[in-house]
């Protein structure tokens, strides 16, 4: 019978590294890592939990000029420093006014992804 993973807190910057290159190897990134999944004691997995504030936004596309739009964008990034985190993502879909010059803003593109959302304990989102 294999092993089953588990998942552990990340141990520390070597394990980190270790991580990076494991995730590369099989054509991913890891963003912000907290807990590794080890699955007969090698790396095979991470999540990222709280690490990286993931903003969802919607702006009028009739109503919001580029100006406002970049000035809300710089204020969201304030806001999300202030809170503490390190980073921070939103999903852009292709079809969306700001895709053009999101690494004009300075973002790097990751990876194409779908969102997929669920409510946690009972509560409605």
């Amino acid at each position: 019978m294999s092993a089953r993973a588990q998942l552990r807190p990340l141990r520390d910057v070597a394990e980190m590294q270790a991580l990076i290159t494991a995730a590369e190897a099989d054509d991913h990134i890891a963003v912000w890592p907290t807990v590794v999944a080890e699955k007969a004691g090698e790396l095979v997995g991470y999540a990222s939990v709280g690490q990286v504030a993931l903003v969802n936004l919607w702006m009028h596309t009739k109503k919001f000029t580029a100006r406002d739009s970049r000035t809300l964008v710089g204020q969201l990034e304030k806001q999300v420093a202030r809170c503490g985190f390190p980073a921070m993502c939103f999903p852009c879909p292709a079809t969306s006014p700001f895709a053009p010059y999101m690494a004009k803003l300075g973002y790097e593109h990751m990876m194409d992804a779908g969102f997929w959302y669920k409510t946690l304990g009972g509560g409605h989102g």
